[in-house]
């Protein structure tokens, strides 16, 4: 007789990742998503990186292309780089017949006695679709995202209020510099922009919705469409966390 060693066999228990009741922020790296609830039932969901970042921001990290992501102006879809290695001028053009798919590379500039501050020779208010849903919306954001309109960033206003402290770092939002309608460089400190595709409530003066964020509060307000941003895209649907995410709060 010949005795046979075998290992024992390994037993697997499948476990099925449970959905998260409680409220707060979540965030999924593979997925690249943030999602943000008050209430554990209704929930926003957007990136964790802005549009063209290719890593995730932290507290303490040095501002970089990699981390800011590329920067716009209103509803002209072409990113302007992080080192200012581009072309301005202040002959502006015509984008009156776009829908959605105007870019230029080109950074139009306004003088103060322009009443518009429109880099556009005739406004135009539906570049990115404001008007339509939100997957028009998207351009130039991938897939599944859009850019927010100013209801979507009054949700997260509310959201953002209930946090009293550093939203900046549990949404991974990097304080950044941004560039004036007439090509002044203002360094923020402690506060940051980004886009929605909202038009201001008169649109004749060619202002954009922005959110405007300190490190404890946040609020919506006004800023001309000439001005150079980032783009935080926000998902088509929202995303309910699962037991699987880290809890950023």
């Amino acid at each position: 007789m010949t005795l046979v060693q075998s290992e024992p066999k390994k037993i697997y228990i499948w476990v099925d990742v449970q959905p998260i009741t409680t409220a707060w922020i979540y965030h999924n790296s593979e997925l690249w998503l943030i999602s943000l609830s008050s209430d554990w039932a209704n929930w926003l969901t957007i990136a964790d990186k802005n549009l063209w970042a290719t890593q995730v921001w932290n507290e303490w990290d040095t501002l970089s292309e990699a981390n800011c992501g590329k920067f716009y102006q209103w509803w002209n879809n072409y990113w302007f780089p992080f080192d200012w290695t581009f072309n301005k001028s202040s002959t502006k053009p015509n984008a009156s017949w776009y829908v959605s798919n105007y870019s230029n590379s080109t950074f139009i500039t306004t003088a103060s006695s322009d009443t518009t501050k429109d880099w556009s020779s005739t406004t135009n208010n539906n570049l990115w679709w404001w008007e339509w849903t939100t997957t028009q919306r998207k351009w130039p954001c991938a897939t599944w995202f859009h850019i927010p309109t100013n209801t979507e960033l009054n949700v997260f206003r509310t959201l953002a209020s209930m946090i009293w402290w550093n939203i900046s770092n549990y949404i991974k939002m990097p304080v950044h510099r941004y560039i004036t309608y007439s090509w002044a460089y203002m360094d923020t400190y402690q506060e940051y922009y980004f886009w929605t595709s909202s038009t201001d409530a008169n649109p004749s003066l060619s202002w954009v919705y922005n959110v405007y964020v300190f490190t404890w509060t946040a609020w919506t307000s006004s800023i001309f469409k000439t001005g150079w941003h980032l783009i935080r895209p926000f998902k088509n649907e929202a995303v309910q966390p699962d037991t699987s995410r880290t809890k950023l709060y």
